[in-house]
């Protein structure tokens, strides 16, 4: 997997000065735009990607665009804390914009919007406000021609933290919907039912539950393995973390990625998500001028696949927006960075992603670019021709990457597992799950005729190189 360069849009090509954070993407009638908003008054604009490969519809708002299905009419509404209102506007049969008055609504002028959401019911349509200067939610009745009509607020209790709120994010788990809200002042997730009267507070977890965040700022829902995970990234603590939601909208931390020298997410500031292949994957990018691809694993492990730096060429300064759309067989990710005055363009070819493979016994990778997980017993696992993760499971396993810059991400089981055909300078061993471990010193490392013996507590792993010979393996060999 691979990241290049596509164009930057800048302002004359935009038609505005300054651009909004929120992104969105949308493909319908044929063709591929992408909509954007002015960072002063939060009027929509928008380009036109490409002629699209498929006449159907589909739209994936960014973090400043809300969206609600007004009788199969497309409504949005754009925000900006910066801007002078809340706006709305429609999208017509060819994905075109029309209008974008400011919002009408029982309270005059909305503005200072920092997140909302829309949440379709039978009863009528949902919106839920977080505002500058406001504490709380606040909820306002949804009309199908976007008029809002307030009727009630959402204040912080003891066991909620929704003070201030940076984002929210509405999801389904089960028969039941819920909303996720962030809060960067009170560093916590709260989980709110929406019942038939609106927003019910069903959970909520903060530091003194462990939650090690601090300054929560954004999060995508994501369903992996029949689970459904909120992943969040925290500016404060460069982190980003994974929170599994069971069908009672309960919270369960699984796993919690800091970043480091490997990483390009510091102060992270954004994220979106994109699948292929059966697989998920979150693009997150902060002040470390580069952008990092994240894979959620099924169980909410959060892997590394790929981090670029993006110094030369026309630069990535702090990340403030990102949004990311597949189509024709990439992945293209559109960011805003702190010039604010452009949007730059990157792309994943994804012809060579492989799939998923989880089981017991023995897996069997293809020839492109797949993931093996085994299980807790002992497995053989071969990888292929590809670039391959491959993962050892709790128990005794032998493990063959094949051809291909593959990664061997190895379990703390205290077995014996084996390594058939390390390429040194090109594969990577991954013993971040071994615990502390920053540096080869830390190991015991024995060389031995067709390759050496890693040792670390009661973990054991014994690896033969490719070429026959004698490893001596040093810190550019392995993922700490």
């Amino acid at each position: 997997m691979q990241l290049q360069t596509i164009t930057t849009y800048g302002a004359d090509t935009l038609g505005t000065a300054f651009v909004a954070d929120g992104l969105g993407v949308v493909q319908t009638g044929g063709y591929l735009r992408l909509i954007f908003a002015s960072r002063t008054d939060s009027r929509p604009g928008q380009l036109t990607l490409t002629q699209a490969a498929s006449s159907g519809s589909d739209l994936q708002p960014g973090s400043d665009i809300a969206v609600q299905d007004a009788n199969g009419t497309a409504r949005l509404y754009l925000f900006t804390t910066m801007g002078d209102m809340l706006r709305t506007t429609t999208l017509n049969g060819n994905g075109k914009l029309s209008g974008s008055p400011g919002a009408t609504t029982t309270e005059g002028t909305l503005i200072g919007v920092i997140a909302m959401e829309v949440i379709e019911r039978a009863g009528g349509d949902l919106a839920v406000l977080s505002q500058k200067g406001i504490a709380g939610l606040r909820m306002f009745g949804l009309s199908d021609g976007g008029a809002l009509t307030l009727i009630g607020s959402v204040q912080d209790e003891v066991k909620s933290h929704v003070d201030t709120v940076s984002d929210m994010v509405k999801l389904t788990v089960g028969a039941s919907d819920f909303l996720l809200a962030l809060s960067p002042t009170e560093n916590g997730v709260t989980v709110y039912h929406v019942g038939a009267t609106g927003l019910e507070l069903n959970d909520a977890m903060g530091p003194y539950d462990g939650l090690a965040i601090n300054g929560p700022v954004a999060a995508e829902v994501v369903q992996v393995g029949g689970q459904t995970f909120a992943i969040v990234a925290s500016t404060g603590s460069s982190s980003l973390t994974a929170l599994r939601i069971n069908p009672l909208g309960v919270l369960f931390q699984t796993d919690h990625l800091v970043d480091d020298r490997d990483t390009r997410f510091a102060h992270v500031a954004a994220l979106d998500q994109f699948s292929a292949q059966g697989r998920v994957f979150i693009v997150a990018g902060g002040t470390d001028a580069g952008l990092s691809v994240i894979e959620v694993l099924p169980g909410g492990e959060l892997s590394k696949v790929l981090n670029v730096p993006l110094e030369t060429g026309p630069g990535l300064a702090a990340v403030t927006g990102i949004s990311v759309a597949v189509y024709q067989g990439m992945a293209n990710i559109f960011a805003t960075d702190a010039r604010g005055d452009r949007i730059l363009h990157y792309g994943i070819d994804l012809s060579t992603l492989g799939p998923l493979i989880q089981g017991a016994g023995t897996l069997t990778g293809t020839s492109a670019d797949d993931r093996l997980i085994g299980s807790a017993g002992a497995d053989t696992l071969f990888g292929g021709a590809g670039d391959d993760f491959l993962h050892d499971g709790a128990g005794s396993d032998h493990i063959t990457g094949g051809a291909g810059a593959d990664t061997f991400v190895m379990a703390s089981d205290g077995q014996v597992d084996y390594i058939h055909d390390f390429q040194q300078g090109l594969d990577h061993i991954d013993l971040s799950d071994w615990g502390r471990i920053y540096s080869a010193a830390s190991l015991t490392i024995t060389a031995t005729a067709t390759g050496a013996v890693i040792s670390y507590g009661e973990e054991r792993l014994e690896i033969a190189s490719s070429s026959g010979l004698a490893l001596s393996l040093t810190d550019a060999d392995f993922l700490f």
